[in-house]
Order: C-alpha cells, then sequence, then structure tokens
C-alpha cells in the first residue's frame, strides 16, 4: 500500500512530509532585452533535468513498470543557484547548480523539449520572454530553437511548500525537520557509492521496493520477491544520531546521488535522501 503525500502528506499517516568558474560549456539565461541573467554548466543542466525526472524502475499496483515523475519540471533561483524541481503525490526532488548573474523568474516547461536542445559540449543561451511564454534556446552557431512556457507545474504548490522548509538550514540538533509537526531523528551518512552498489544489487530482485534499516552505525538495504531476497549491511562511522528506525520505499533515486549522503527516516515515515546539491523527499510504502 503506498502512502501518498498530500502537499507531501495523506492517508493513514498524514505524512508531513556552486564557485562558478568560466566554464566551456555554459548555457546562459537570457531576460528579453538580451542582458545575461544567469549562468549555469550546460552539463550541469542535464544532469539536473534528468535527476528531477527520476526515470527508472518503479513498484506500480502489483508490478514494477519503467515510470518517472513527470515531464513537467520547475526552474528558479536563489542564493546564486538555479533549481530544478520536480514532484508528484508522493516524491519530492531538488536539484541545484551554482549560477552567476541575476535571477530569473520561476518558469515551467516540458523537460523533454528543453533536452532536445542542451548539448554539453555547446554554449547555449535560453531567452525568455514573459510577454509570450516562450523560452528561446539558441546555440553559439546560430541555430535556434523557441518551446512554450507552461501556466504553472501541476505540484506547484506542494513543491513551493516543501522548499521552503528544506530551503536553508532544515539540520537542527534534533534531526531532519521536514515539515512544522515532523522531524526525522533516525539519521545516516555514507558514500553514495555503497548505497548505489547495495541498491543496484536489491533491484536486481525485481520487486522494485526497497527496505532500509538503520541501527546503530549500520544501513541495512533489502529486497524481496517471491521469496528471493537480496540483503546487505554497510558499516558506517559512529554517528551519534544514528537511531533505529525501518521504512519502505519505491524509486531509483539511487541512479542520482553522488558523494556524501546522508538518509533519514523514523518508522514509517517519509525517507529522505541528501546530497551537497540533491534533496529528494519520498512518502513510505506501507505493507497492506
Amino acid at each position: 500500500m503506498e502512502v501518498k503525500l498530500h502537499g507531501m502528506a495523506s492517508h493513514k499517516l498524514k505524512t508531513e512530509l556552486f564557485n562558478l568558474y568560466r566554464p566551456k560549456q555554459v548555457i546562459k539565461l537570457l531576460n528579453p532585452s538580451g542582458d545575461i541573467m544567469v549562468r549555469v554548466k550546460a552539463s550541469d543542466l542535464k544532469k539536473g533535468i534528468n535527476t528531477v525526472l527520476c526515470k527508472g524502475k518503479w513498484a506500480i499496483g502489483q508490478g514494477i513498470k519503467n515510470h518517472s515523475l513527470g515531464n513537467e519540471i520547475l526552474l528558479s533561483c536563489s542564493n546564486n543557484n538555479l533549481n530544478v524541481n520536480n514532484a508528484n503525490n508522493g516524491t519530492f526532488v531538488w536539484y541545484k547548480m551554482a549560477a552567476t548573474g541575476d535571477t530569473i523568474p520561476r518558469v515551467t516547461v516540458e523537460a523533454d523539449k528543453l533536452l532536445k536542445y542542451i548539448n554539453n559540449g555547446a554554449v547555449i543561451s535560453l531567452d525568455y520572454s514573459e510577454e509570450n511564454n516562450l523560452l528561446t534556446i539558441t546555440r553559439d552557431t546560430g541555430a535556434s530553437a523557441t518551446i512554450p512556457t507552461l501556466d504553472r507545474h501541476p505540484h506547484v504548490d506542494a513543491i513551493l511548500r516543501v522548499s521552503k522548509t528544506l530551503h536553508d538550514n532544515f539540520e537542527t540538533k534534533d534531526g531532519m525537520k521536514i515539515s512544522d509537526k515532523t522531524t526525522l531523528t533516525s539519521i545516516i551518512e555514507l558514500d553514495s557509492k555503497k548505497f548505489l552498489e547495495a541498491t543496484k544489487l536489491c533491484e536486481s530482485v525485481g520487486s522494485g521496493i526497497y527496505k532500509l534499516n538503520i541501527g546503530e552505525n549500520k544501513l541495512t538495504i533489502s529486497s524481496e520477491k517471491d521469496r528471493e531476497i537480496y540483503s546487505e549491511a554497510i558499516t558506517v562511522e559512529e554517528d551519534k544520531q544514528c537511531n533505529s528506525a525501518t521504512t519502505q520505499y519505491t524509486g531509483p533515486f539511487h541512479k542520482f546521488l553522488k558523494g556524501t549522503l546522508k538518509i533519514a527516516t523514523n518508522d514509517d515515515k517519509p525517507i529522505l535522501f541528501k546530497t551537497s546539491n540533491i534533496v529528494i523527499l519520498r512518502a513510505p510504502r506501507l505493507d497492506a
């Protein structure tokens, strides 16, 4: 049984849920007058878009399917970062990258259309016309494409609400505060490569459901289907906030996490994945 986040919360649980140098490969976001508003690396933007799409294997109903969060993504600026956000009823994803220049307005676009015109080896300009709701992508060769922006993201209210909560110092002495009512107190820190390797083997089981148990200086991840089980324990350095908790979730998040990873949860509560530039908040999956 999947618990959905309504504005990132609902159902029985009522879950409450970059020193940018002058790179060779950059994207320039321009305002209608032609002045550069923000500069980011094209490769970073491409990674950000793919991360918030979260394409991969998800447990849906009684089966497993290739799925994604949705094609609409939200772009915005804050604190010298360009933010890329996406969400659905059960998941919130935030990818940030270092940026220079001014801020851009909050813009919603279709990810597949924007990805078509982002080349890692090219310098491109994005010119947003608020009057016409159009985004023009221009390559340094002179070739250009124009795509329409969308009126709003289907989950914009949830994105703004959760972004506000998780924006600055949501890590407190008590844990990870994800809402006014919920603080996740079972927190473990590890190398994301170890988590990736273990989760990929769990993925081989074919259920698409991952069970995490945080114990004393240890994270155990497992998956099972039709009596086939894979389980792996990852030992970490001593952590004063390593309280015990167990939860289950679905989603291919392990594919996108890099560097030092923090995982936070409580028993049968939302699970939070955090790296230096990614925050993912996912509702738990409960046994019927």
